[in-house]
């Protein structure tokens, strides 16, 4: 189908008032051996010559037709004048018709034509305003429809279509719209569930103002010509020339495939004038704009709220801090190599707090660039008001192909106009890339390409998962050069993403243990991008380290400080940040850097080593609170000690990964010393259902029931089921369990914390949430895991997008405390992963427990670099292990649950050639296979054999 537009001078106008009413639409079909083609003219002034045509056979055929002209011209006395299309940059079309009819008419015929009238009486009762351009169904063509479509805002209802003036390319999964006129990506939708048809249920649009060439410059109204090729069973493709006269010619190919998420956009883009600046647009409906650059990513919301991010007198280590101008934060420059750019979200609220929350927006655009040649860098666009997309936009894109931007590069600011090039372009400037659309808060790319609901895992499952990573935590990585001081790429990362400033006003860096939590939640996405940002923040704080092996507890501007911002010595950062570097190397698959690496987090461990400082207990002793900062506690208290005993056990295992087995046994040894004497001197024995806060040094003791610590230790196995079920009853029994997760049972007053700051006193936190999920999961409480702390947080985050950086109470967002923090979407993902389907990679091997998961038990679990096929029946692994993917070490370990117990499982490994070996699951439906290789192109499968073995006899 191949449909022409030309726009008319003025002269063309004086068309007299017989020939306006014998406009109408011809469609030709014409048919070959190798293809069948079908081509359309609207409202072009004169007619271009048909593909091809191929002579009729029958002098009935061509009467035939002469009669349905006179229909045709007939009808079209009924209908209204068309209305112009029209484009900023490209003016209008005529409205006129063809000078003449084509010589020759289709040798079928429709059986009746559309009732013209009464489409256009339906669509003005809906308020819809009609372009009264027809077409028809011709066998052997595409099917077409009336146009404007039948309900109005809906996309294409079939593929291809041309309709309402656009040419359509639609399936179940995603749709896109071309304004046949201007040639521009008018709209693009999505249906992330996969059963949208006919145009139904697609969400909203994610464009604000489409995607097309644009200039600075003056340039000529274009001439456009839309055609298409190939077949919505296979590989449809729309292609789109522009010839912008003797300045510019741009090519845009466009091609589905029948069950894709997104279109494959190629385009190529060709000047002879050295005057004219030239760049593709891409306005995006969602406000939050996140780029992916060679060099770390970038990400802007609501670039323009007025804000100081910069003291203009401040100095940092030699740096003069600069004001960027109050509300200029629109626009950011580079000519670093773009990856991948995405926005998401709606643009609402105040910075730094909002008195209301925000909604999701639920139209998610995406671009992944995959070729490129020429080219002059990116805009990241963060407002409407840049004068370079849409005003309608919240954010965009802008890939400059000729032209200089004279404004400041890499760092976010108000953008100045190009300047033109200085010379012609000396070849096409020619891109592929992939664009796609979701109709939530997630990049699509991070969809699986064959997720189903019914087969992988459930879509609010999915959304809460991918919402948590890339709306929050990727947002505060500020790797990028200039992120935190001007010339200087830093490996740090704020606790909010960037309106244009941060939460907790130029402070980034806290691992106490806010940024264990949103490195975890980047870590889990399984992204290789997003694996090595995180190890340039765990490299960033590592070589700060004091002689002491004390690590900085956050860092001002780039300037590091070892106390908390209360004034407080916390253990938090040392066991954390070590922590963070195991969780890297599990889930990259990166262990040979942390073999090498292994004496510095030694170092930082002897800081922790240091505090046993009471020869007859083996406790430490400590100078404040592990998690809390504003919190009193000092000697012996139940938070540090609970979580070393986790601690020291996920060392052993890294120092026998390295081949230490004598410092792990060590280690081990140490672990149940310490769980031994928490015990001893810091459980309740009066009450006999908690662990008091702390046991001071003069035998003196103070005690507010902290939840934290409470959970640490049941969910490192330092009780027994019994008494672990006490604990439960208490905290299940006091105050506030509507908040995710308390703080304490008792209140933390005035002369309880430092300076007399309670303002996390009456609060819930997420870092207590993931140790009381962890605790759950361990002794198996799956009903209060689902309905207290998953359930009511997955809801809200999908709700809102973003979340405030603590609860209330009952459990709602409180409003006076930072908007846009990491914590809660960064512990959702991580709660997704590793307690709800209970997938834990370790530094030798892979656990997957899905006790937690939906009652169906099967699912797929597909992210990045890991896939996860759980059924009782078979299990099939797929572990290429991110940014080693030619890792195939040996003598690993697996542990898969959920299987038939007793059951006779077949299993084999594509790494180990047939490898088929026969293994029984045990009473409680698990196996656990030593010796297992997993790495690139490794296939762990387990099936069930129908028998039954001597365990289940």
């Amino acid at each position: 189908m191949d449909v022409h537009h030309r726009y008319s001078s003025d002269s063309d106008q004086s068309q007299s008032s017989a020939d306006e009413e014998k406009r109408g639409l011809v469609q030709q079909n014409v048919n070959n051996e190798k293809e069948e083609m079908s081509d359309v003219y609207i409202d072009s002034p004169t007619p271009q010559p048909f593909s091809s045509p191929q002579p009729f056979s029958s002098l009935s055929a061509i009467l035939a037709g002469i009669a349905l002209l006179a229909v045709i011209a007939s009808t079209a006395l009924l209908l209204p004048r068309s209305s112009s299309s029209s484009s900023s940059s490209s003016g209008s079309p005529s409205s006129h018709p063809p000078d003449h009819l084509p010589d020759h008419l289709p040798d079928h015929l429709p059986d009746h034509l559309p009732d013209h009238q009464s489409n256009h009486q339906s669509n003005h009762q809906s308020n819809h305003q009609s372009n009264d351009v027809t077409t028809t169904s011709l066998p052997g063509s595409p099917p077409t429809f009336s146009c404007p479509p039948t309900a109005p805002g809906q996309p294409c209802l079939t593929t291809p279509t041309l309709q309402y003036c656009d040419f359509c390319l639609s399936n179940p999964f995603t749709a896109l719209s071309v304004d046949a006129a201007t040639g521009r990506i008018k709209s693009l939708r999505a249906c992330l569930t996969g059963d949208c048809e006919q145009g139904l249920g697609f969400g909203q649009d994610a464009l604000a103002g489409g995607i097309g060439l644009e200039s600075k410059s003056d340039l000529p109204p274009p001439a456009v010509t839309v055609s298409d090729s190939g077949s919505p069973s296979t590989s449809w493709t729309v292609t789109v020339a522009s010839f912008f006269g003797t300045v510019a010619n741009d090519s845009v190919s466009i091609t589905l495939l029948p069950s894709s998420r997104s279109f494959t956009v190629s385009t190529s883009t060709t000047s002879d004038s050295e005057a004219v600046t030239l760049y593709r647009s891409f306005s995006f409906a969602a406000s939050s704009a996140t780029g992916f650059y060679e060099g770390g990513p970038t990400q802007m919301k609501d670039g323009d709220l007025k804000v100081t991010r910069y003291m203009p007198t401040k100095k940092v280590m030699g740096h003069k801090i600069r004001d960027p101008n109050n509300g200029q934060a629109t626009a950011f420059f580079s000519e670093e190599r773009l990856l991948r750019m995405y926005s998401l979200g709606p643009k609402n609220g105040e910075f730094p707090r909002s008195d209301v929350l925000t909604y999701a927006l639920n139209a998610t655009a995406e671009v992944e660039f995959l070729e490129e040649e020429g080219g002059a860098g990116t805009l990241l666009i963060s407002s409407g008001t840049t004068g370079y997309t849409s005003e309608a936009a919240e954010s965009g894109l802008v890939h400059i192909y000729a032209g200089t931007f004279p404004g400041t590069w890499d760092t976010w600011t108000s953008p100045s106009d190009l300047l033109a090039p200085t010379s012609p372009l000396a070849a096409a400037v020619t891109s592929t890339f992939t664009l796609a659309a979701s109709d939530y808060d997630l990049p699509p790319l991070a969809v699986p390409a064959s997720y189903s609901p019914s087969t992988h895992i459930p879509a609010d499952d999915l959304r809460a998962f991918l919402t948590g990573i890339y709306a929050s935590p990727v947002g505060c990585i500020c790797t990028h050069v200039n992120c935190v001081v001007p010339g200087v790429a830093l490996g740090q990362i704020g606790t909010t993403i960037q309106r244009p400033d941060r939460g907790y006003s130029n402070n980034y860096y806290f691992f106490d243990p806010d940024n264990y939590i949103s490195t975890s939640a980047l870590l889990f996405s399984m992204d290789p991008y997003l694996q090595a940002e995180v190890k340039k923040i765990l490299l960033g704080n590592g070589d700060l380290m004091l002689p002491s092996g004390q690590l900085p507890h956050h860092f001002s501007y780039d300037e590091p400080r070892y106390q908390a911002l209360s004034g407080e010595i916390q253990t938090g950062p040392n066991v954390f940040w070590v922590l963070s570097c195991f969780q890297y190397a599990k889930t990259s698959g990166d262990v040979d850097w942390l073999h090498s690496y292994m004496p510095t987090l030694r170092k930082a461990t002897n800081f922790l080593y240091d505090l046993f400082k009471d020869p007859t207990k083996n406790l430490v002793q400590v100078p404040g609170s592990l998690m809390v900062d504003v919190f009193k506690k000092w000697d012996f208290t139940s938070d540090t000690n609970a979580m070393l005993v986790g601690f020291f056990q996920e060392f052993a295992d890294a120092e026998e990964s390295a081949g230490n087995a004598t410092g792990a046994e060590d280690l081990r040894n140490l672990s149940d010393d310490v769980k031994r004497d928490l015990r001893k001197y810091l459980w309740d024995a009066e009450d006999d259902d908690h662990f008091i806060t702390q046991l001071s040094a003069d035998g003196t003791t103070r005690d507010f029931v902290d939840y934290d610590s409470n959970f640490m230790a049941l969910a490192h196995g330092v009780v027994s089921s019994d008494e672990a079920a006490r604990v439960f009853n208490r905290i299940d029994g006091g105050r506030c369990r509507a908040g995710v997760t308390f703080v304490s049972e008792a209140y933390y007053g005035i002369f309880d914390t430092t300076h007399g700051n309670t303002g996390d006193s009456w609060t819930a936190m997420g870092r207590h949430a993931w140790f009381d999920s962890l605790a759950r999961f361990r002794y198996g409480d799956k009903e209060s895991f689902d309905e207290t702390i998953y359930g009511p947080l997955k809801g809200q985050l999908l709700e809102n997008t973003w979340m405030h950086e603590r609860l209330t109470c009952d459990g709602q967002q409180m409003l006076n405390r930072t908007a846009m923090y990491f914590e809660y979407p960064s512990l959702v993902a991580m709660l997704t992963m590793r307690v709800r389907y209970g997938i834990q990679l370790q530094l030798e091997g892979l656990e997957v427990d899905p006790k937690f998961a939906p009652t169906t038990g099967a699912f797929i679990w597909e992210f990045g670099t890991l896939k996860i096929e759980h059924a009782k029946e078979r299990v099939a692994i797929t572990l290429p292990r991110g940014l080693r993917p030619d890792d195939t070490r040996g003598g690993q370990t697996v542990s898969i649950a959920g299987l038939e117990p007793g059951g006779l499982y077949a299993v084999t490994n594509v790494c180990e050639g047939d490898g088929l070996v026969d293994v029984n699951a045990d009473g409680s439906g698990r196996i656990e296979r030593g010796g297992t290789t997993l790495g690139l192109k490794c296939r762990l499968v387990l099936e069930l054999k129908g028998g039954r073995g001597l365990r289940g006899e």
